[in-house]
Formats: C-alpha cells, structure tokens, sequence
C-alpha cells in the first residue's frame, strides 16, 4: 500500500473515530493495543469482559459492540471509495464472561499504523492521544482552526465539560500540548480567537519536528 494512500486512509479513520462515543472510541483504541502486525485478517480477539471493564472503566458493552456493528467507516483506496463497519463480528460468551470481536480486514493496516505511531511515542493521557491523532492530520497544511465546542467533542468531552475556558485550557489542552510536543514528531501552539471578551475557538499551528 503506498504512503499517501496510508496517509488518506489514516484521515478518513480519525474523522470516523471521532463521531464515536467515547466509550466506543475506547474499545476501539483497545482492540488495537491487542493487534499485531503478523495478525491474520480474519483473527478473532477474545476480551474478558469484567477485565476489560475494569481497565477502560466501560460498562454496557454488549450495547457498544451492537452499535459499533452498525457504524460505517469510510476508506478510499485507489479511487474507490469502501463503506466498511467498525466491527464484522461480536460475539458475547455471557457463561464464559467474554466477548470474541473480528475488526473488518480493511481497517486493519490503517489501525496498525496508528498503534506503531503511539507506540513509538508512549503518548500516556487520552488526551494527548487524542489531540495528536486530530492534529497530525493537519500537518501539510500546517494549521486548522476550531471551536471549543468541536475541540470538546473531539477530546471526548462534550460541550458540557468543562464550562470554565480557563480549566479546559489547563487540564486539556495545555496538558496534551506538553506530552505532545515532547513525545511524538510534532510540535504545535495556538492562539485564541475571541468573540467579545469570552474566547471562541483555537487556532493551531503545527509542523514536524526537525529531527522527524
């Protein structure tokens, strides 16, 4: 697969990714700690369920894995455009207290790039994970602008979280911004564009770093 088309296809996953809840996004994100390059397409992943619970902090996953079922995600590849499911199989074992799920194969090679690039980096909050997933997209054009209200729902926070700007800005996006810039091959800052007195969106500005 050539680079720009694992480029595209990359966008085309993190802008699906980000119209999932955020417990969705969380399954998601640990299915694929669990993926390995030299997995067969069609490799079922067994899940303990009171385990991964207890570690992702999910409940309700049956509900989950239904509704994941039914989302599409879709990757362009040489002109043509897939409409694939998040998941092609989810099978939940309620005796054995475990879950058997089946990635579609055509999401597999995008996913595995995505875990090699935070594997590398040894991102550790959600939110650093998440703001260089949505920043990285960016990087050839160098910037993008948006408004609290989409940052908050990229970050898996909703427009609720957070009512004070000054402790999103702390805790979310100047946090993620220090990992960020010292663990992967990106750096950014931004600026605050103001309505009135009160700031209405973040203007970013990103670039590789230039050992990358």
């Amino acid at each position: 697969m050539e680079k720009s088309e694992i480029v595209v296809g990359l966008n085309q996953l993190m802008e699906a990714k980000y119209k999932l809840s955020v417990r969705e996004q969380r399954i998601i994100s640990y299915l694929v700690s669990q993926m390995n390059v030299d997995d067969e397409n069609s490799k079922i992943y067994s899940l303990s369920i009171k385990d991964f619970c207890e570690m992702t902090g999910v409940t309700g996953i049956k509900e989950i894995t239904h509704g994941l079922q039914r989302k599409l995600v879709k990757i362009t590849k040489e002109g043509v455009v897939h409409s694939v499911t998040w998941l092609s199989l989810a099978v939940h074992n309620e005796n054995e207290g475990t879950i058997d799920i089946r990635i579609d194969p055509l999401l597999k090679p995008f996913l595995l790039q995505l875990k090699q690039e935070l594997t590398e980096f040894q991102l550790k909050s959600s939110n650093a994970i998440r703001l260089y997933e949505l920043l990285k997209q960016y990087i050839v054009i160098g910037e993008k602008r948006f408004t609290i209200d989409e940052l908050k729902e990229y970050m898996g926070i909703g427009k609720e979280g957070y009512k004070k700007y000054a402790d999103f800005k702390r805790k979310v996006i100047r946090s993620a911004e220090k990992e960020v810039n010292e663990k992967t091959g990106i750096t950014f800052h931004f600026k605050e564009i103001k309505k009135g007195r009160s700031v209405e969106s973040l203007h970013f500005f990103v670039k590789p770093k230039a050992n990358s």
